[in-house]
């Protein structure tokens, strides 16, 4: 989680100096008819992962730097819905690596999502099925490796922007809508 903050910080502070907007200048964009603004000083902090504002305020902070992009005539973002897929391509904790090697190969993928029942449990890479010889892989199934992180999850409706931002940190980015999951998007979506 630390590794994504420090992405979107570094995308926060990067599109602000591309709009030439002091932290200042900024703070005041976020004001809106529901919230006050959020301190220049909060912005400091967040851009120097100093601290973590929590999903709400970043949202504000990058929702007002969008609304600054599109008020000086840049091209619109697309968002997560326009460029997920699905069904999402899963496999279950009790399902054998061979399985999930199988749908890696057939699907064209590097990397699935682990569930349990419902329950997103962690990711399996390709990386993680060449450090395993082939007797491993014929009788382990995902439940006895240890998992790679889960991907994150962000709502539909996020710019690609932010995704882009995620990608650098990890391998897939889950999209959801009404607490649920609806579709992947992996760095080649942007290739």
């Amino acid at each position: 989680m630390i590794q994504d903050l420090e992405i979107i910080a570094k995308e926060i502070k990067t599109r602000r100096k591309n709009l030439d907007l002091s932290r200042r200048q900024l703070s005041i964009l976020t004001k809106d008819d529901k919230h006050k603004k959020i301190s220049s000083s909060w912005i400091a902090k967040t851009e120097a992962c100093k601290m973590d504002p929590g999903y709400s305020k970043i949202k504000r902070i990058l929702e007002a730097l969008d609304k600054e992009e599109k008020k000086r005539g840049a091209a619109p973002s697309r968002i997560a819905k326009d460029i997920h897929h699905k069904p999402i391509i899963k496999i279950n904790k009790s399902d054998s690596i061979i399985k999930a090697r199988n749908i890696m190969k057939k699907h064209g993928y590097s990397q699935l999502p682990v569930y349990d029942g419902e329950k997103l449990i962690g990711s399996i890479s390709e990386t993680l099925l060449l450090d395993l010889n082939d007797k491993e892989k014929e009788k382990l199934k995902a439940e006895d490796i240890k998992l790679e992180d889960s991907f994150p999850i962000v709502p539909e409706s996020i710019p690609t922007p932010h995704i882009q931002s995620l990608l650098k940190g990890c391998k897939a980015v889950l999209t959801k809508k009404n607490g649920r999951i609806t579709g992947i998007i992996t760095a080649a979506d942007f290739l």
